[in-house]
């Protein structure tokens, strides 16, 4: 996490080639906010470990103010904003470098937020401190969504996915930053709940009803754990964020990975191999930089699928999603 930080990080490729979460994530939400166990409040929105603004921009719309905050200062100078809050009248989201350790010193009041999100940040959370900050700044009946999304995957390509994992894991493995990386790839699993005692499985799990968010199992804590949901993907009930890229594409998302960031800094030898000069032409090449070597690989096996030709086409790129959703207890 500390490389999104960093002055070198390109936060402008950040913005442009990171996938977006379906429309259906955001439904979702909003969904579970408005009809799980209390009637929703629609006051103050937060958003931890928030980036450039991807979620809080697509939420903020629904509530009366929006406070987002990351521990990068670069991250927020970007500061999305929704589309059309020119023009609506609604008050632009308050962006501020921040934890969610820590959030008395961002300003946060007691009781004082109804939804917190966290997308794709609550890996690299201290959850003994985030917890009791959120037990107080939370309102009664308020909800906390933590989402995120596991390594990405070549749907009926297995060996175009081998050529990618092993990349991730092998070729720049040592520079993610652990134990986060670990998290986010087991979909959140190893994210305790908030409460004592915890739901009766640490694990609770469930599918997407045609009908809406499935029942969820019963017990009393702290907060409401009749409340707690996890909605993952698996084999049996695919919950997946998907794109349709060009390689280029694909190579500009490669570049905004913070052990690729981590490992040209421990070999700048390799990054001064880079033949793109600073634009990703998709190509990629079996002499370039560690990124365009592994585009030429799987631009290579690609084009034997068919799937590409000359380097032209479009690949498609799913991630595995996870949202991991609890309330507070309502007032009585």
């Amino acid at each position: 996490m500390t490389s999104f930080a960093k002055a070198s990080f390109d936060v402008a490729t950040y913005l442009h080639c990171r996938p977006s979460y379906p429309q259906r994530v955001y439904s979702l939400i909003l969904a579970y906010h408005s009809a799980i166990r209390s009637s929703p409040q629609w006051g103050t929105l937060l958003d931890l470990g928030c980036g450039p603004g991807f979620v809080a921009s697509e939420l903020a719309p629904r509530f009366d103010q929006t406070i987002a905050l990351d521990p990068s200062a670069t991250m927020v100078s970007i500061g999305l904003q929704p589309v059309g809050n020119d023009k609506d009248g609604s008050k632009p989201i308050q962006y501020k470098v921040g934890k969610g350790e820590n959030l008395e010193a961002a300003g946060i009041q007691e009781n004082s937020v109804d939804l917190v999100v966290a997308g794709q940040a609550a890996h690299w959370f201290d959850h003994t401190r985030v917890w009791p900050q959120l037990t107080r700044t939370v309102r009664p009946g308020g909800s906390v969504v933590y989402l995120g999304y596991a390594e990405m995957q070549f749907p009926g390509h297995p060996n175009v996915t081998s050529i990618f994992s092993n990349f991730s894991s092998s070729v720049i493995g040592k520079y993610w930053s652990q134990p986060g990386r670990s998290i986010v790839e087991n979909l959140l699993d190893d994210v305790p709940w908030p409460t004592t005692p915890t739901p009766v499985s640490a694990n609770i799990q469930q599918t997407i009803a045609k009908d809406g968010l499935a029942a969820s199992q019963a017990d009393h804590g702290g907060w409401d754990i009749s409340t707690a949901i996890r909605i993952r993907h698996s084999p049996e009930s695919p919950f997946l964020m998907e794109q349709s890229w060009s390689l280029a594409q694909l190579e500009g998302y490669l570049r905004t990975f913070s052990a690729v960031h981590e490992y040209f800094a421990a070999n700048p030898e390799d990054k001064a191999k880079r033949i793109g000069k600073g634009q990703e032409d998709g190509k990629g090449s079996p002499s370039g930089d560690v990124v365009e070597r592994v585009v030429w690989e799987l631009g290579q096996e690609l084009e034997k699928a068919g799937v590409l030709k000359n380097g032209k086409g479009k690949i498609e790129v799913v991630w595995p999603l996870v949202l991991m959703m609890i309330k507070k207890e309502s007032a009585v």
